[in-house]
């Protein structure tokens, strides 16, 4: 059993990823857009993409957490610190897009270890709304439900 507040956020987190991981991995199978001679195989772009998000969804639980914190001890919203995270992860994801396409076809990082470039293009830019961002979404607004009902009687530190 986890003794920690930062051990189960941890704990979660990787789960997290795991399951995210699994989720780009299935949906992409077979696909041939990422398979392109100037762009990385779809393992790498699945397991790129997964580690940033994580990373971007670990972050924004931690800022939550605070927010959550700081609303307790005031009396204020329970749900501020749940929705705040679940709105930085999606809001980010949706706009990954726009921060990373240069213009006429160039993206920031295409070519680099950080190129996921063809994950967020395929399906005509589609795909990437539809089914990543809102599974991200989804996954995040779970993880934080779960954390929040797990975390109820752990300490702190």
């Amino acid at each position: 059993m986890v003794k920690h507040r930062h051990t189960l956020r941890l704990t979660l987190t990787l789960a997290y990823a795991f399951i995210a991981f699994i989720y780009l991995n299935l949906l992409y199978t077979g696909d041939t857009f990422c398979g392109d001679a100037h762009r990385p195989s779809i393992f790498l772009a699945t397991l790129r993409f997964t580690i940033l998000a994580t990373a971007l969804d670990f972050l924004a639980s931690l800022l939550g957490g605070l927010v959550s914190r700081k609303n307790k001890a005031s009396g204020g919203l329970k749900w501020a610190g749940t929705a705040l995270t679940t709105l930085t992860v999606g809001m980010t994801l949706y706009y990954a897009r726009d921060l990373l396409f240069e213009g006429y076809g160039i993206f920031r990082f295409e070519g680099t270890i950080a190129d996921v470039s063809c994950l967020i293009t395929e399906g005509y830019g589609l795909v990437y709304p539809l089914t990543i961002v809102s599974a991200f979404v989804i996954l995040t607004f779970m993880r934080e439900m779960l954390f929040r009902r797990l975390s109820r009687n752990l300490p702190d530190h």
